[in-house]
């Protein structure tokens, strides 16, 4: 599921194209089953088959009613008492079967269907007249199921989500944490401190800046689909982390070639 942020519109008053850096907070994990309608192509299959098993029960019926027997005279119904004994039956076994349903403990639910969980964050920094884009992916997000889950303001329990957050900047990959994959680019204002060079007080006051990276478009994926092939994903994941350390170990000696010439210099 790939959601646009469309962080660039047309400002009429200026008459010019401009970047919307608006605050917007996105999360890890989407359940998405409050904006869709039940599949009717479902629902109809659902209603000819119980309809057709009806059929099939009724016309059953049928044939064991008129059916004669060996002795050529139709069977014996039963008889008034045992009527009503089959009726008080029915009746203590659905009073029994309401008791027990009544003291058992709620069953937990499972994961819904309709989960979707965040794979990548592709992110454009810059204004509307240049910029660089770039993107955090995590290649094998997952539940953790192991743990008891949270309540949520809606009632449906949610588990948290894991999985490791890479950097994917032109040929550099590197390992990131969760807040500078996610959080760091929902836009809006940072607080700064003042510059340190201005000497006069007073020196706590704080001054907004706008953020110049942003989150662009997003990329989520449904959750059964981490769960048909665990192990790829784990592959995927070992190997995106090898990438990240060839990058660094290149980083490092690169900058140890910089500084021998420098000093030779």
């Amino acid at each position: 599921m790939h959601l646009h942020l469309k962080r660039f519109e047309y400002d009429a008053a200026q008459n010019i194209m401009v970047k919307v850096n608006d605050s917007f907070e996105f999360p890890t994990q989407i359940d998405v089953s409050e904006f869709l309608h039940d599949d009717p192509t479902k629902a109809e299959a659902e209603a000819a088959k119980a309809e057709k098993e009806n059929a099939v029960a009724a016309a059953a019926a049928k044939r064991n009613k008129s059916k004669p027997r060996k002795n050529g005279s139709k069977p014996a119904g039963p008889k008034k008492g045992e009527v009503q004994d089959d009726k008080d039956a029915g009746k203590h076994a659905l009073v029994e079967r309401a008791e027990t349903t009544l003291t058992q403990e709620p069953a937990v639910p499972a994961v819904g269907e309709n989960l979707y969980l965040l794979h990548s964050v592709l992110v454009h920094s810059g204004s509307v007249h240049g910029g660089h884009y770039y993107a955090y992916i995590r290649p094998c997000p997952r539940l953790v199921t192991s743990v008891t889950p949270r309540v949520d303001e809606n009632g449906r329990h949610v588990y948290p989500d894991a999985g490791k957050w890479f950097q994917f900047d032109d040929e550099e990959v590197r390992r990131v944490p969760q807040k500078m994959a996610v959080n760091n680019n929902f836009g809006g204002v940072d607080d700064v401190l003042p510059n340190f060079q201005q000497r006069r007080p007073p020196f706590h006051h704080r001054k907004e800046r706008t953020r110049a990276s942003s989150a662009y478009m997003l990329v989520y994926i449904n959750y059964k689909e981490t769960l048909y092939h665990p192990r790829l994903g784990e592959l995927v994941e070992k190997t995106v982390e090898k990438i990240a350390e060839d990058c660094k170990r290149r980083e490092v000696e690169e900058r140890k070639r910089r500084d021998m010439e420098r000093e030779h210099q």
